[in-house]
């Protein structure tokens, strides 16, 4: 076992990706939820713009959806912004919605087969 020293680090397979918080955003006629997601690569980030405009066809509630490139990388930052039109309020079907993507995220982020 002493013959294998010292230990050389290896490089992460996967990279660990800062995630932002939901945030509860009130202005004096509405509220919604913003968050944002950041992607190394524009597939990753497509696959979820598509996936998240699939969740908002099924659930007929639909969200803002913001693609910024950032620098001049290949990194895009997704933010999504929800919020129940006519009442203009943060409702539980929008909470649904925002832990959906969190769900989806995860699966574009680290899904190891694509």
């Amino acid at each position: 076992m002493l013959d294998k020293l010292p230990i050389e680090p290896a490089e992460p397979q996967h990279v660990i990706i800062p995630v932002d918080r939901w945030r509860l955003v009130q202005t004096q006629d509405k509220q919604y939820i913003v968050k944002r997601y950041t992607f190394h690569t524009l597939e990753r980030a497509h696959v979820f713009v598509r996936e998240v405009m699939e969740y908002e066809m099924r659930m007929k509630h639909s969200a803002n959806i913001l693609v910024e490139q950032v620098s001049s990388s290949d990194t895009r930052s997704v933010v999504i912004s929800v919020r129940t039109s006519g009442i203009d309020i943060v409702t539980e079907i929008d909470k649904e919605f925002a832990r959906y993507c969190d769900v989806i995220f995860r699966d574009v982020v680290y899904n190891v087969h694509s």
